[in-house]
């Protein structure tokens, strides 16, 4: 599992979508690896992509910050919020061609 989240900051398109796939692959099991990620990337916004998709990775920060806010602002756990986001993205990606 380490392996395939790794995988995703890697600046090779190919390397990232293998990662992705991997993490498809398992499913509910990787729900809570990607939770502690994108949390981890809440608590410290610091950029952590490769530098030529810093702009990408903020903007995606700030989209799920603005997300997990409003979460908790209206009384839902994050952590209940983030495993049905995240959740829901797989759904998404595997009906997709």
């Amino acid at each position: 599992m380490e392996s395939a989240i790794r995988k995703l900051w890697s600046s090779d398109d190919k390397i990232r979508l293998r990662g992705r796939n991997e993490l498809l692959q398992m499913r509910s099991a990787a729900v809570g690896p990607l939770v502690g990620l994108l949390t981890g990337l809440i608590r410290d916004p610091n950029p952590k992509f490769p530098p030529e998709l810093e702009g990408q990775g903020q903007n995606a920060i700030e989209i799920y910050i603005k997300q997990a806010t409003a979460a908790l602002e209206s009384g839902q756990d994050l952590f209940e919020y983030l495993s049905e986001k995240i959740t829901s993205e797989f759904e998404d990606s595997t009906t997709r061609p």
